[in-house]
């Protein structure tokens, strides 16, 4: 049996409770377009409600939380007493936890702003300890000072170009090496997170700070394909040649997230300050895709209670009480959806689509419909080998009881 080339390999990223419709599309695109995947999702996290937890470890059975350690999470309380500017991204600190001591062979660290489009298997065979994609000034060839951490000229020849860094990354996606995943390392980090670092920044910047000086001349720049900046996306294209719907990964790195629906009010004024980015769509298209799986996920995972006798159905004369679900044959797959008279325009495309795209697909299909006219079930049958199949009679005395309440 082949090995599977995430074999060793864990995933880790930062959640909040502001930032959880972010994580849940990160970490669902991720697994969509990741099958073979089969490593663990380290979600670091201090003040989760239940409900995101919940939602969150439904995504994948081997996803587990972890707070942050106390002297981390001392030391960037410490730095943001004295930077209160930095105060609204401390959490930003925490995805240095990567660096602490794991038994990984490679560690995959995701922003939580993230969208998967394709998949980012090829990146685990680049060479280097610390893997990552340029930063908005690095696509441009211009490097930062290194006290300031501000845009500087890149001048090989100036006095100055020896205090400044060149190649700076962004942090949003980053592969670590097992190497880098020992104590000595994460402790050096960890101790620069302290205000003697930050003496001269005049940069926002938090964790991309500690980790660009750190790193600085020892890390492997990858494409933007892996971790595309949508809001440079004209510099990606000119420096790479890499147009965004070729991204495999989106990086929503800008003030106002697309699940941030408030604050999104800003683009429906006259003047907005800067256009809506691009990606917004795509990544609403995929929060409703990863919604639609989570919610089938717990569909399968909790079936409605008892199974009516079999029998006459009391409530719908002449119509046999219903299987508990619709089995698919052993070792296939089936396909189900449920529709109804109004739906099936809906349905019809759902099915014509998914067989389009699917035409190798010889499983079943059913249909569980709701009193459904001769033409509409004609109709649907003509897609494809349908079966139909009524409503559980105890869903539907659920719900009509809540209809009642």
């Amino acid at each position: 049996m082949a090995t599977s080339p995430w074999s060793q390999t864990a995933l880790l990223t930062v959640a909040t409770e502001g930032f959880v419709p972010g994580t849940f599309v990160t970490l669902g695109t991720f697994l969509e377009h990741h099958p073979d995947f089969d490593g663990d999702i380290v979600v670091v996290a201090e003040d989760l409600s239940d409900l995101s937890r919940d939602v969150l470890a439904g995504l994948y059975p081997r996803l587990r939380f972890e707070p942050p350690s106390p002297q981390l999470a001392a030391r960037a309380a410490k730095l943001c007493e004295a930077r209160p500017e930095l105060l609204p991204r401390r959490a930003n600190f925490y995805v240095l936890e990567a660096f602490r001591a794991h038994s990984y062979r490679k560690l995959l660290a995701l922003d939580s702003d993230l969208l998967f489009r394709g998949s980012v298997t090829p990146l685990l065979d680049a060479d280097g300890e610390l893997v990552c994609c340029p930063d908005q000034f690095a696509l441009r060839g211009v490097r930062r000072d290194a006290t300031t951490y501000q845009p500087a000229e890149d001048d090989p020849n100036s006095e100055r170009s020896a205090a400044t860094i060149g190649d700076t990354f962004n942090s949003g996606v980053l592969l670590l090496h097992g190497s880098l995943m020992r104590q000595g390392v994460y402790e050096e980090l960890v101790r620069m997170v302290d205000p003697a670092t930050w003496r001269g920044v005049k940069a926002v910047n938090t964790d991309q700070l500690v980790l660009n000086r750190y790193f600085a001349g020892r890390q492997t720049l990858a494409s933007s394909a892996y971790n595309y900046l949508v809001t440079s996306a004209a510099a990606i294209r000119a420096h790479e040649g890499i147009a965004m719907n070729a991204a495999k990964v989106l990086h929503f790195k800008l003030p106002i997230k697309p699940w941030q629906a408030q604050a999104m009010l800003r683009w429906a004024r006259p003047n907005p300050g800067h256009p809506l980015p691009p990606g917004y769509k795509a990544w609403y298209d995929a929060y409703l895709r990863c919604l639609a799986a989570a919610n089938l996920r717990r569909r399968m995972r909790r079936p409605l209670g008892r199974v009516p006798r079999a029998g006459a159905n009391p409530k719908r004369p002449g119509r046999p009480a219903p299987s508990r679900s619709p089995a698919a044959p052993s070792g296939g797959v089936c396909l189900a959806t449920a529709t109804s008279e109004s739906l099936v325009p809906a349905t019809l495309v759902t099915l014509d689509s998914f067989l389009k795209h699917h035409p190798r697909f010889a499983g079943d299909i059913v249909v569980i419909d709701d009193d459904l006219s001769d033409a509409s079930r004609q109709a649907l049958a003509g897609v494809g080998p349908v079966r139909f199949e009524p409503v559980l009679y105890e869903l539907r005395e659920r719900l009509a009881q809540l209809g009642r309440d």
